[in-house]
């Protein structure tokens, strides 16, 4: 059951990357396509991870050979432990359950804010160049090519300023995030729905941040456990939103 979402989302990022080729063909100035390189400020700060994204890179992680994964370890459970710690004095909350969609997408915004101004690097940043290029995330594989219709938000850095200079031209051939996003949250809901056995589990959201993939075995963790524990299934409320940082187990 578990490898037909992982083949899902496989197919998932298959579409995204064909789309966004797509954009580059329109528009080669494009700094950070077809692929990253060495100066990529995207890679120089931490970001979220939804459910598939973690599971997936925790994947990738595991075919890299075992010199790198011990580096990789030993690095990503010295920036955590800064980053629990940081968390904690921060004031956050770990779970947001039962809410309305603006208090669940504004604890989401929270949570991301507080990643982004951690001031560590991505741990899969390695010589200047992603150890897990095959299995990045979503944010990644868009960042410079996409535009979000509901936000009017043009997703890019400093580095793109020639392209977005020109605005309209690149929102009429960026790749349509928001789309995108629903189809994935869609996705990882069933999923997550599929491992607590329960559809109410549909509308809980995980986030995490990118050293959970190295430290944690997403494919052998005891999902059923975490999520019906941090959430009981008597406590859901039909209609909701709930949100979970996965930060630290």
């Amino acid at each position: 059951m578990i490898s037909d979402f992982i083949q899902q989302y496989e197919s998932y990022l298959q579409k995204i990357d064909e789309k966004c080729a797509e954009v580059y063909k329109n528009l080669p100035d494009i700094p950070c396509f077809p692929k990253c390189t060495g100066d990529a400020a995207c890679c120089k700060q931490i970001f979220p991870l939804t459910f598939l994204e973690a599971y997936y890179l925790s994947i990738g992680f595991k075919r890299l050979n075992r010199e790198t994964r011990r580096k990789l370890i030993k690095s990503a459970q010295k920036n955590k432990d800064k980053l629990v710690k940081n968390f904690t004095a921060s004031g956050l909350k770990q779970i947001y359950a039962n809410t309305d969609y603006e208090t669940h997408n504004a604890a989401q915004q929270s949570i991301t804010k507080f990643l982004y101004e951690q001031k560590m690097y991505c741990p899969f940043l390695s010589d200047e160049l992603c150890e897990v290029y095959p299995f990045r995330n979503f944010a990644c594989r868009l960042h410079g090519l996409a535009y979000d219709y509901n936000t009017k938000e043009i997703l890019g850095c400093n580095r793109h300023g020639k392209i977005f200079r020109n605005a309209d031209n690149f929102m009429s051939r960026a790749v349509r995030h928001d789309f995108l996003n629903k189809e994935k949250i869609h996705l990882e809901g069933e999923m997550i729905a599929s491992f607590a056995n329960n559809i109410l589990y549909r509308q809980i959201r995980y986030l995490t941040h990118p050293f959970m993939p190295i430290l944690k075995d997403f494919e052998t963790f005891n999902w059923i456990e975490f999520f019906t524990q941090t959430i009981p299934p008597q406590e859901i409320i039909p209609g909701t939103y709930s949100l979970v940082f996965d930060y630290n187990n």
